[in-house]
């Protein structure tokens, strides 16, 4: 087994997996960047995220309040009505949230792709019939960071890194 250096073998930091286990959820940040000003009632919350279901807007407003991002409020009625705040931690996301907004202003068009001329490397599939899915599979299997997860070898199928920082098949 060669020896290689710890820039080739890194690793996700722990950190950023508990964050985009929870905002990588489509839907979660919206709902975050949604309450930001203050208290939202539910009704208002899901009008203003379009084509979220009630279903699914319920179901990640109870997970932000399970991790302790966001307070659920019943309002005594009549009518009886719910409204959600960011809790200090939920509200301490407000400066990387806005960063992450100038930056999809800067560099993603209105498709969502990163814009041309902006600098990206990303990977370009030849040929025919490669669609999206056969260009991210591709781009998995190259480690090109399309689902890379933490241990795998870049551009190396089948080969991790040990803690040793030392290539072992896997």
């Amino acid at each position: 087994m060669a020896d290689h250096g710890e820039a080739i073998c890194r690793q996700v930091d722990d950190g950023m997996t508990r964050v985009f286990e929870l905002f990588g959820k489509r839907w979660t940040g919206l709902i975050v960047a949604t309450l930001m000003p203050g208290r939202v009632h539910f009704a208002d919350l899901r009008r203003a995220i379009p084509g979220i279901s009630e279903r699914m807007l319920s179901d990640r407003l109870m997970e932000l309040a399970a991790t302790g991002l966001v307070v659920r409020e019943v309002d005594a009625g009549p009518p009886l009505r719910v409204s959600y705040r960011l809790t200090e931690a939920g509200l301490a996301m407000e400066p990387a949230l806005k960063e992450l907004g100038r930056w999809a202003e800067t560099y993603l068009a209105d498709g969502g792709s990163v814009r041309s001329g902006s600098g990206s490397r990303g990977f370009v599939a030849r040929g025919r019939g490669r669609g999206r899915g056969a260009r991210l599979a591709a781009g998995r299997r190259r480690g090109l960071g399309l689902g890379l997860r933490p241990g795998l070898s870049p551009g190396v199928p089948g080969r991790r890194c040990s803690a040793a920082g030392r290539w072992r098949s896997g």
